[in-house]
């Protein structure tokens, strides 16, 4: 919030700009002074600013902005970016009123200097000049395509004169970026340029600002206007992504930085920025892929003449065309399709001989490069585009039948360092196609052949030991710097084989992983791929009880160690020990192991008990929580020396955590700890204790609920202290399980708690509960919640609990709701809102109906993936104030792989099922993705996919509740189809919103509206 002498500020500023002191210096000086603090200034500003700062500040800027003699570039380019913070806030809060009065007034004067600046070419330009000119193209995206109806409003310019513009800066930056970072070297490199504040002036910067300029064109509807220049712009950015100097420096002198740079996630590159742009043109652009094919045959050729002549860095054209098809490949994108040549026969300005046939690029350059010792980084740059090449299955079935070879050779002692290392990335794409291998037919067509078993059988097992050798001597000369790299690969490898390669090594891998345990602290990702190979191994070895024993063997001297000795060890390296004892407690048919029952368990618990640490206490639940989902009736028999039973020892963390005195990080592993006893231990095994453990889990969730509790709609959106809401959520968790599995115990448990009004607790907690209903986005806390919200409505319908009956809630109704499915922001904004007193049963009812249009939304958007057209033609039709709100996000439901279904006495859970069974087809039962894996390996072979729910698939209690076997979608779509048939649902229907009706008939409920 700006102060009360604002305007006094903006005048002050104002007049410095206007100074006339006689001392030229000193003027120049303070206008410099000014502008650095109003373009700091101007970037906070709202548009209720602009009114008052515009009028005064944009003649004094674009006064100073065209003032070459008097002002240097320094301050003509603050003058510049200040001018750009304006406009950009009037873009931003959509004051087209404001915008058009500024540009008309203002910037449409002083049009023709700055298209003249951007236009004018230097080749001994200085680095702050091009920086200026870079301001300036921010300023032209800003006011030409940000500002949507620029060339509407003002019909003096076109489109087709700022591409033309851009264009042209794009092949000066291009040329003078080549002569400046691809083509020199270290000794002709030029002192580093400051401007006036003592800033470091790059030239990237300026070569960043062409291509945000191009991004917004690509990302805009102007991309219509770009296809005729596609040809030219494609080979200059191809050139781009040549690797400069400096860089190649940086990487021969540093392995660890090579591996950083070369993951590709983290850096920010004129290389990385340039392929981003690239990808968008491939992408969004109909012809974009085969612009890029010809861009690349232009390089490659040019690469050639360039090697015929000596050029000394000809190698780095062809680099960068091996580093683009690859990358796109990655992305799926497919620059070698056959289908390109029919498309290049249309274009009017690309000829079909300019297009290079994949055959030709494969044979004449990336087989060649492969073997290009002499230059390592193009060696490298051969063998990651081979390797997305084999991923994207673009090439045939003789080609892939080489690539584990070429990984294995490429690892091998004599290679350089570079190429190892690219190896190793690779092995991430090692099983990538062995579902779809391209044959080439007589022909000229290609055909799939599905040969999975075939294909690792015969070209990917038998290099095995020699790629796992290579790699952990890779590992071993490298260490640290190639750690995660190492371990994924390793990961990879020892999924290839599982039930008789990986079964073989067992015993040669496990001191290996041992010794390079002290090496995974402090970093997540290393430490999350090593505990995926112990997964890996102990889940090969779960049927032999002799190899499970020579795992914990090997491991438990060193992870005990950190746990007894915990007072002095440092918390990452508990927590590292801790997250891999949760691997290694496995439900197994061999049970838990002695060591992990008598040393493990009672450690586990006083670290629990002591520690103050919160992530160290999380991590000592979630170890807890393994063991009850492996072994809760060892857990109940086990009694240390005092005879007391290991449920004690857990209720005595709970009993801790829960403490309202202390910090509520600890709430949220309370609960989910709270959760797994309830789930696991019946109410005989517990005995008084469930009482208690329920008892500690309201109080602690009255704590968190504050002087808010009632106003429990305002729970959710009011408490911004940090970790409330997830302790919460957590506490309410165990609540809801109490309704799925034991429903009317849980309205008699929660009818005799008073709240803190002295009334029955009841009605607070239900009315939580649906507020947090749309916050749980876990799939299993999703369907155990929305499980548990059928199980209530229907207890409450058959038995007529007025207990239920009688709790209302505030819900907000719109006053005029005219059955329109789409509204527009507009519409929306101007609609009157209504609270009315909604029975609670029907507020759950409304939340079955919001997750079924959730589950209809994702199957509609997942049918409708990909087949978008790169222009539509309804674009230029649509204006902001007619776009669709859009429903609550959804979060993306993925395929599951559950380790083992274990059984379940839970009546309630088991009525619905079968409720569901009865009803014998669904209105839609397409959605193949809930379905679940009941192999073995499913969890192994699955868990490395980006789609896999990690947190579902690796918790020991979620990934073998039986209630995941459940296809959501199913189920609500029965459940509310039976319940339509009920005498109480004409009380449902008085509330129905016009989305709600769509959604019913939708799934065949209600009849279709065919007006």
């Amino acid at each position: 919030m700006w102060p009360d002498l604002f305007n006094q500020l903006i005048t002050l500023i104002r007049q410095s700009c206007m100074n006339n002191n006689n001392n030229n210096d000193i003027n120049k000086n303070t206008v410099h002074g000014v502008l650095r603090v109003l373009t700091e200034v101007s970037s906070d500003l709202s548009d209720l600013d602009l009114p008052v700062v515009g009028p005064f500040i944009m003649p004094e800027l674009l006064r100073i902005y065209s003032d070459k003699q008097t002002y240097d570039q320094s301050t003509r380019r603050r003058a510049v970016i200040t001018i750009d913070n304006l406009l950009n806030i009037a873009v931003m809060c959509q004051n087209e009123d404001i915008l058009n009065d500024f540009v008309n007034r203002y910037i449409c004067p002083s049009l023709g200097a700055i298209i003249s600046d951007l236009t004018t070419y230097d080749e001994n330009s200085t680095i702050s000049q091009v920086s200026h000119k870079g301001e300036l193209i921010q300023l032209l995206i800003t006011l030409c395509v940000e500002n949507r109806k620029f060339f509407s409003n003002f019909p003096g310019y076109n489109i087709s004169q700022m591409i033309n513009i851009v264009l042209n800066l794009v092949i000066s930056c291009v040329k003078q970026y080549t002569e400046l970072q691809i083509a020199s070297n270290s000794s002709n490199e030029k002192e580093e340029e400051y401007d006036s504040d003592g800033e470091i002036l790059d030239y990237d910067t300026f070569v960043y600002s062409i291509l945000q300029c191009l991004t917004s064109l690509i990302s805009s509807k102007s991309r219509k206007s770009m296809i005729k220049y596609l040809d030219e712009l494609c080979s200059q950015l191809c050139q781009l992504v040549q690797l400069p100097e400096k860089t190649l420096e940086i990487w021969s002198n540093s392995i660890a930085e090579y591996v950083v740079d070369s993951e590709e996630f983290l850096g920010y590159s004129v290389r990385l920025v340039t392929m981003d742009l690239i990808k968008k043109i491939a992408s969004k652009v109909h012809t974009g892929a085969q612009f890029i094919n010809c861009a690349i045959n232009k390089m490659l050729i040019l690469s050639e003449s360039l090697h015929n002549e000596g050029v000394v860095y000809w190698w780095k054209l062809l680099e960068a065309c091996l580093y683009i098809s690859g990358n796109l490949a990655s992305n799926s994108i497919n620059i070698f399709s056959h289908n390109n040549r029919s498309i290049h026969q249309t274009l009017n300005n690309t000829s079909n001989s300019c297009f290079i046939e994949f055959d030709v690029f494969y044979t004449h350059y990336l087989k060649p490069s492969l073997g290009q010792s002499d230059f390592p980084f193009l060696q490298a740059t051969a063998l990651r585009c081979m390797s997305h090449l084999y991923e994207a299955n673009i090439i045939n079935e003789s080609q892939a039948q080489c690539f584990p070879s070429l990984l294995s050779n490429a690892m091998s002692a004599t290679q350089s360092s570079i190429l190892k290392i690219s190896a190793m990335h690779s092995l991430d794409t090692l099983r990538a196609n062995e579902n779809n291998i391209k044959k080439p037919m007589e022909t000229n067509t290609t055909t799939f052949v599905t040969s999975s078993s075939v294909f690792i059988t015969n070209y990917i097992v038998p290099h095995l030991p020699n790629l796992i050798s290579n790699l952990l001597e890779c590992l071993s000369t490298f260490g640290e710097p190639v750690l995660d790299v190492g371990l994924c690969g390793l990961y990879k490898l020892l999924c290839v084989d599982l039930n008789q390669f990986t079964q073989s090594i067992i015993t040669q891998i496990i001191p290996i992983m041992v010794g390079l345990f002290k090496h995974c602290f402090g970093v997540a990702t290393t430490l999350s791929y090593y505990t995926r190979i112990i997964r890996v191994l102990y889940k090969v070895a779960s049927s032999n009880k002799e190899s499970i024993e020579a795992i914990e063997n090997a491991l438990l001297p060193t992870l005990i160690t950190y746990l007894e000795n915990h007072e002095v060890s440092e918390s990452g390296d508990i927590e590292a020990a801790l997250k891999v004892f949760s691997v290694l407690i496995s439900p197994s048919e061999f049970g838990i192991s002695s060591n992990l029952i008598h040393r493990v368990f009672p450690a586990v618990v006083h670290i629990a008990i002591t520690s103050t640490d919160a992530v160290v206490i999380s991590e000592c639940c979630d170890v807890i929580r393994c063991y009850l989902a492996a072994g809760s009736s060892q857990i109940l028999e086990w009694h240390d020396d005092e005879g007391n039973n290991g449920v004690g020892y857990i209720l005595h963390v709970t009993s801790r955590l829960l403490d309202p005195s202390n910090p509520v990080e600890w709430a949220t592993p309370a609960g989910k700890l709270a959760y797994a006893i309830l789930l696991h231990f019946d109410a005989q095994q517990l005995r008084e204790n469930t009482d208690l453990l329920l008892r500690g889990v309201l109080a602690r969730l009255c704590t968190l609920m504050g002087n808010n509790h009632k106003q429990s709609s305002q729970l959710v959106y009011n408490d911004q202290q940090k970790g409330i809401h997830g302790a919460r959520q957590s506490l309410l968790f165990v609540i809801i399980l109490l309704f799925r599995i034991r429903t009317k115990l849980a309205i008699d448990f929660l009818s005799t708690i008073p709240d803190l009004s002295g009334k029955p607790i009841l009605k607070e907690i239900l009315s939580i509960w649906c507020n947090c209903q749309p916050y749980y986005f876990s799939r299993y806390e999703i369907q155990v919640s929305t499980m548990a919200l059928a199980n209530l409505i229907l207890h409450t319908i058959n038995t007529k609990d007025e207990r239920i009956m009688q709790i209302t809630l505030q819900e907000e109704m719109d006053n005029n709701d005219n059955n329109e499915s789409i509204q527009t922001r507009s519409k929306s904004s101007q609609q009157t809102k209504i609270l009315i007193d909604v029975p609670i049963i029907v507020s759950m009812y409304k939340l079955l109906l919001n997750e079924l249009d959730k589950k209809l939304e994702e199957e509609a958007e997942c049918d409708d993936e990909g087949n978008d057209s790169e222009f539509d033609d309804n674009d230029d039709n649509s204006d902001d104030d007619n776009e669709e709100v859009q429903a609550e996000g959804f979060e993306q439901q993925e395929e599951l792989c559950v380790e083992d279904e274990i059984k379940s006495d839970d009546k309630n859970d088991q009525d619905i099922i079968s409720q569901k069974k009865r009803k014998g087809k669904a209105k839609d039962n397409s959605n193949s993705d809930d379905m679940l894996q009941d192999d073995d390996d499913a969890d192994i072979s699955n868990v490395d996919t980006e789609e896999d729910d990690i947190i579902l698939s690796e918790d020991p209690i979620y990934s073998t509740d039986h209630i995941m076997n459940v296809n959501l979608k199913e189920f609500l779509c029965n459940f509310l189809s039976d319940l339509s048939h009920q005498i109480y649902y004409n009380e449902f229907s008085r509330y129905h919103t016009s989305l709600e009706l769509t959604t019913l008939q939708r799934i065949g409920i209600l009849p279709q509206n065919n007006e």
